[in-house]
């Protein structure tokens, strides 16, 4: 038996901020597990061919609309950091214990994607809800999105859009 309880459930402000100290933390470290940097177009081609095998498995109609769709993007051609992703990491699946250490769990998405995909996911509460999310804007608000990235952030806004499109992507496949 554990006992504390998820991040979500966390109502102390003191406790919670010490808690995301520690999750920033682990997410240096994942994220910067083999990291490895690929271009833009690269990756974004990786990603179509993930939606169209994932969404053909519920719609066959619907994925030849997305991958219709999916075909005419293109991007800046940029480098993209990649790294270890939990994949799922928001906070009903950071577990607190009474003693303020953390356990991260439900590591059954675990894979490669952008180095920004966790904490977006974290911080920019990404898995909230359909669409509710304005990923750019969070891009430019959230510092701690750009943890794991060498640049830090330092992107013209040209590339903040070519990264809120392969985050959104990457969302759609998860």
């Amino acid at each position: 038996i554990m006992h504390g309880h998820a991040l979500a459930r966390v109502r102390d402000n003191a406790l919670y901020n010490k808690a995301l100290k520690q999750v920033d933390n682990a997410l240096l470290v994942l994220g910067r597990t083999e990291q490895r940097i690929v271009s833009a177009q690269e990756y974004l081609e990786s990603l179509k061919q993930e939606a169209n095998t994932s969404i053909e498995a519920i719609d066959v109609n619907l994925a030849k609309k997305l991958m219709s769709f999916l075909q005419r993007l293109t991007v800046k051609e940029m480098e993209i950091p990649l790294g270890t992703s939990h994949g799922d990491l928001q906070s009903g699946n950071i577990w607190v214990e009474t003693n303020e250490n953390i356990i991260i769990y439900d590591w059954e998405t675990v894979k490669e994607r952008t180095v920004w995909f966790d904490p977006m996911v974290l911080y920019g509460r990404l898995h909230s809800g359909c669409f509710t999310v304005d990923i750019f804007d969070v891009l430019k608000e959230e510092n701690r999105v750009f943890v794991n990235d060498k640049r830090g952030g330092n992107y013209t806004e040209f590339e903040m859009k070519t990264i809120e499109m392969i985050i959104g992507i990457e969302d759609l496949v998860f």
